[in-house]
């Protein structure tokens, strides 16, 4: 988990800059004892939780009212970290596949 919060792929766009920032926090997350302190809405990042996890986040079954399951929480942020690995890997294969097509048509209006 440490090295995840090292990677620097993701802070480009300000959306990846806040995804990183919360994997940045997950090993401390995955140490707390949440059965001694659970923990509490305040602790995370809220608007990285999505509407397919606020249910298993925010109201799961068997904790305390008021806290947050960290375990949701963690693959929550997980998926959010692949999903802009997968959206960066897209654009720059769209780049790449678009930018030469292009410099060579350029390139003929030039006259070159």
């Amino acid at each position: 988990m440490k090295l995840l919060g090292e990677w620097k792929a993701l802070g480009a766009a300000a959306g990846g800059r806040m995804v990183l920032a919360a994997v940045r926090a997950l090993p401390e997350l995955t140490r707390r004892h949440v059965s001694r302190k659970p923990l509490l809405p305040e602790e995370i990042d809220g608007s990285l939780v999505t509407a397919a996890w606020k249910r298993p986040v925010f109201a799961s079954p068997g904790l305390p009212k008021g806290s947050v399951d960290r375990d949701a929480y963690v693959l929550c942020v997980l998926e959010g970290l692949f999903r802009g690995a997968s959206g960066a890997r897209r654009v720059r294969r769209a780049v790449a596949a678009v930018g030469r097509p292009a410099r060579i048509c350029w390139t003929a209006r030039r006259g070159r």
